[in-house]
């Protein structure tokens, strides 16, 4: 029967069996990714360039930058980390690399922004200079307010 259904079908007919062998387990390893996805997405580091443990109103003259971590809605933990030395694009690709998925800044060069965009990064432009933690928790609420770019690097 098999060698009937082969002159029947052609050549093809090993390119089927091929086909359908496999789908059950690309099924499965697509449930996996998007729980794998769920997972990562669940947790969210926040950038936030401070002086003085302040948000800094330009992210190019920050001290140290702000490290929130969120899981869905809920901070847990805030650490400080020192920046590169500075030169163009350095913070973006900095805070890039180290998995930050949100960055809230008084202000920024159109090249910073353009990197964050790049990456996937989104920013808040022209927040308010008050303490981290009050920032993230006015962004958890959806009430962080954002205004004009404060940096001198104006687009």
């Amino acid at each position: 029967m098999k060698q009937g259904l082969k002159s029947l079908i052609g050549k093809d007919l090993n390119l089927c069996i091929t086909i359908i062998i496999p789908i059950p387990s690309a099924a499965c390893l697509n449930v996996y990714i998007k729980r794998k996805e769920k997972t990562v997405m669940d947790k969210k580091l926040i950038a936030i360039p401070t002086i003085k443990g302040r948000l800094c109103a330009s992210l190019g003259r920050c001290e140290k930058f702000a490290i929130v971590e969120l899981k869905g809605r809920k901070i847990l933990q805030e650490r400080y980390i020192d920046p590169p030395a500075h030169r163009p694009g350095a913070y973006p690709k900095f805070l890039a690399d180290y998995g930050v998925s949100i960055v809230i800044t008084g202000g920024l060069g159109n090249e910073a922004y353009q990197i964050f965009h790049q990456n996937n990064i989104k920013v808040f432009i022209g927040v308010c200079l008050e303490k981290p933690e009050d920032l993230v928790r006015s962004y958890l609420k959806d009430e962080l307010k954002k205004g004009t770019n404060i940096s001198e690097h104006l687009w």
